[in-house]
């Protein structure tokens, strides 16, 4: 009898356990949390969000976490804003009847940038020509340039990245093999000139290739030796040409006007 009641309270068990519903979490999140600059306490809170997402609730509320976690109404309250800062979840706006007035928020920070982190490798395990170190430090390290790029454009742009354009990015560094610090330094040109579109930094980074330049200190010596030509070219004195028969310095300037420098 005993052996019975026991069987039937493993079964009732069983079966509340799978009735009650199970939280599907991204497996890319659980390994990569950390290195998204994640606590802890801000990973769970997450999860929190995540199992009322599953659940198709209408909202998400900080009360609706509260009761489930050990940690103070203060923490939560403080672990919430700093996802906010960091840009993994949104503040939808207040709904009048669904939430009282209360704060609700989205994930699409969060999914964006596990989008991001989908695209950094699939562009890397997608690229046969690239011949870089593929031990997993490595590829720690190369994750970690590429997400702090795409954090470094979004914060000069002002907004968040599309899909296409974290893969542009992993595009420029893994398949064109520039390298962090010259992608950042392409963006800070096209920041001081005030255009702010991929296809400029695209061929900022195109012209140094083409240029031999790999570093921001070949930059440097390259705008140095480019402003002392430009100083002899006006130097010297341009005759009026007609159209068939301009001088050279002429006609290059308008094929092969500087694209970064005033």
């Amino acid at each position: 009898m005993a052996g019975r009641n026991k069987r039937n309270f493993t079964v009732s068990f069983s079966l509340d356990l799978f009735t009650e519903g199970l939280v599907s979490l991204p497996v890319v999140l659980l390994r990569t949390y950390s290195r998204m600059g994640l606590t802890e306490l801000q990973m769970m809170v997450l999860i929190h969000m995540i199992n009322l997402y599953q659940q198709k609730r209408s909202s998400v509320r900080l009360e609706d976490i509260q009761p489930y976690m050990s940690v103070s109404w203060e923490e939560i309250k403080k672990a919430t804003a700093e996802l906010i800062e960091k840009g993994f979840i949104t503040v939808q706006e207040k709904s009048k009847k669904s939430s009282n007035g209360k704060e609700t928020y989205t994930l699409y920070g969060l999914f964006d940038q596990l989008a991001e982190l989908w695209v950094v490798r699939t562009v890397e395990n997608e690229e046969p020509e690239f011949k870089g170190d593929t031990s997993d430090k490595s590829r720690e390290k190369s994750e970690e340039a590429i997400g702090k790029l795409c954090s470094l454009f979004e914060s000069e742009f002002g907004r968040l990245l599309s899909p296409m354009e974290y893969t542009q990015i992993a595009e420029w560094y893994y398949g064109e093999g520039y390298s962090e610090e010259l992608i950042a330094e392409s963006l800070k040109r096209a920041v001081l000139r005030g255009v702010l579109n991929f296809k400029y930094v695209d061929s900022i980074l195109r012209e140094w290739n083409k240029n031999k330049i790999k570093t921001v200190k070949d930059v440097a010596e390259y705008e140095t030796r480019f402003s002392e030509r430009r100083k002899k070219d006006k130097a010297k004195p341009i005759f009026k040409a007609d159209n068939k028969n301009k001088p050279e310095l002429e006609r290059k300037k308008k094929k092969y006007k500087d694209i970064y420098m005033n």
